[in-house]
């Protein structure tokens, strides 16, 4: 929720311009990789290609060098090699229209007051 404050009181106080800002929901990203990810990379003009979902085991060994200060935090990404849907997605307690400049996403708060 902090971090949300932050976001809001930049663009209230013009310190960020909202239209150049990209915001990814960790919820949608993991029930929607793939179409989270397309939209991710055309927003901020790039080509998207499948490859960006998998990693390789040298990834693998490079990020676990990376992230040893964060002992467990990303242990779940660091023993799979893609990244896939999951099996349980969230359920929509409140809906939620999210525009980012040229891109417009539906996407739903989760567990969360306004």
């Amino acid at each position: 929720m902090e971090l949300r404050n932050l976001f809001d009181y930049l663009i209230k106080s013009g310190i960020v311009d909202k239209s150049q800002v990209v915001v990814v929901d960790a919820d949608d990203m993991l029930d929607h990789p793939e179409s989270i990810l397309r939209a991710y990379c055309e927003r901020v003009g790039i080509d998207f290609t499948p490859d960006m979902l998998t990693w390789s085991d040298n990834d693998t060994e490079r990020a676990t060098k990376t992230f040893e200060k964060w002992n467990g935090f990303h242990n779940d990404a660091l023993g799979s090699s893609s990244l896939k849907p999951r099996s349980h997605a969230h359920v929509s307690l409140f809906g939620a229209h999210l525009v980012i400049g040229r891109m417009t996403l539906t996407r739903t708060r989760r567990n969360r007051l306004p």
